[in-house]
């Protein structure tokens, strides 16, 4: 089951987009890849957060480290499984949400960012 909502989602594929519009892919690496996914999910309002952990205070909108480990890693192993015709956003976002659902993470709304889903 997915836990990643479809706007969520839809914020990934664009920041994996907009990553392979600007990097040149001899300069790509999962770890800056990550890092422009993170802060477009934290840019539109969402951080992610573990279905056992207790809530994260309000205040706080750092994305998760962990997290941030889970998407990265997902990244590499997407590069080195993917086959280079499936290699597009939405292929790459579709196995960060598996990755990230499998490791317990969801994508949710920052209450602090957010007013409203």
């Amino acid at each position: 089951m997915n836990q990643i909502p479809a706007a969520a989602l839809a914020v990934i594929r664009a920041a994996v987009a907009d990553y392979q519009l600007t990097t040149a892919p001899t300069a790509a690496t999962p770890t800056d890849a990550a890092r422009q996914i993170a802060e477009y999910l934290i840019s539109s309002g969402y951080t992610a957060q573990r279905h056992s952990a207790h809530p994260r205070p309000y205040w706080c909108r750092e994305f998760p480290v962990e997290a941030l480990a889970e998407i990265r890693t997902a990244l590499g192993l997407h590069c080195l499984l993917a086959d280079i015709h499936l290699d597009t956003p939405a292929a790459h976002a579709a196995f960060i949400a598996a990755e990230l659902t499998a490791a317990d993470w969801t994508i949710t709304p920052n209450t602090r960012t957010r007013s409203a889903v």
